[in-house]
């Protein structure tokens, strides 16, 4: 199981502690994780374990036994820079202890909270960076307060609108999903936006905010069944890649002629037809396209009608922040 474990990059850490947990850690090393809490001493070895290494996550995770229930351990690994608390059974009883983190850069918080979280703790993180947040969660006014932050996930999160968003000038990935924010209507104060994630946001139908993301380089929408109509693009100058999947109330797609930018496109919908790809045949900047119908006969179809290459050789955008 260690052998297996260590060389998927995860050291995995348990109490009794066994020299093979502390050996030195390598460069396929991306985490160092344990699920049941550890005595005071050994939180301090694991520290040292972990202190050469400032890009390797610390993670706790599952906790069935519910020895883990807060976050003051942290108080023994002040110089961790990546730290996740993810799918924790039993739930905190509290996140304060990521005070502690005076120098964390990425944090995921994957439903930490027995009750309803309130994100304060977050405030006292002034290089925080890349947040991964999966709620429900309250006090999401903090959010503003966090102006280093360059990466940004929200989700089973509603925020009323994205007005929380306009003071993150370095803001430049946004990813929602399921939650029920459905107002983009403060869209384009995020300045610097790059990419725009949005899967299963539930209600979202109106997505004409997007035309005044002027930034936009990579705009992905995935299972948003309320949405009928695409946005005017015309103004995204910059935008080069698209991905819609699984939009089942969208057949129109002629607004797509209007991203005087676009490069790569990637589709994919049971209820498309062939008719439907066809006018995109106009586009006059689209090079790659990636098309997924109901069957394979229809999208050999639907990709004969365009004259363009495969996207699969096109790798995605950078998703996360450097680790430094």
């Amino acid at each position: 199981m260690f052998d297996e474990q260590d060389a998927e990059g995860r050291r995995e850490i348990r109490s009794p502690l066994r020299p093979y947990m502390l050996t030195p850690l390598g460069e396929h090393h991306h985490a160092v994780q344990f699920t049941s809490a550890l005595t005071t001493d050994e939180y301090k070895q694991v520290a040292t374990l972990l202190e050469p290494h400032p890009t390797v996550e610390l993670r706790v995770y599952d906790s069935i036994d519910e020895s883990i229930r807060d976050l003051d351990f942290l108080q023994h690994f002040p110089t961790v820079r990546y730290f996740a608390a993810d799918s924790l059974y039993t739930r905190l009883d509290s996140i304060d202890g990521l005070g502690y983190l005076q120098d964390l850069q990425g944090l995921v918080l994957d439903k930490p909270s027995k009750s309803t979280l309130s994100p304060a703790a977050l405030r006292h993180l002034p290089h925080l960076n890349d947040l991964y947040l999966n709620g429900p969660a309250r006090d999401l006014e903090v959010i503003a307060e966090l102006t280093n932050l360059q990466v940004l996930t929200l989700r089973s999160i509603t925020l009323p609108d994205l007005s929380i968003l306009s003071t993150l000038k370095r803001l430049w990935r946004l990813t929602l999903e399921y939650g029920g924010t459905n107002h983009l209507d403060k869209l384009g104060e995020i300045q610097g936006l790059q990419q725009l994630e949005m899967t299963r946001v539930r209600a979202l139908s109106d997505l004409s905010p997007i035309s005044d993301a002027t930034s936009l380089q990579f705009l992905s929408l995935i299972d948003q069944q309320q949405v009928t109509s695409l946005p005017d693009l015309s103004a995204l100058t910059q935008l080069e890649m698209i991905w819609l999947e699984n939009l089942r109330g969208l057949t129109d797609l002629r607004p797509l002629l209007t991203a005087p930018a676009l490069r790569y496109l990637s589709l994919e919908g049971s209820h498309l037809e062939p008719d439907h790809i066809k006018p995109l045949s106009q586009h006059r900047t689209l090079t790659h396209a990636g098309i997924g119908l109901s069957s394979i006969k229809k999208s050999q179809a639907a990709r004969s009608l365009l004259t363009v290459k495969s996207i699969e050789a096109v790798d995605l955008p950078p998703r996360e922040v450097p680790r430094t």
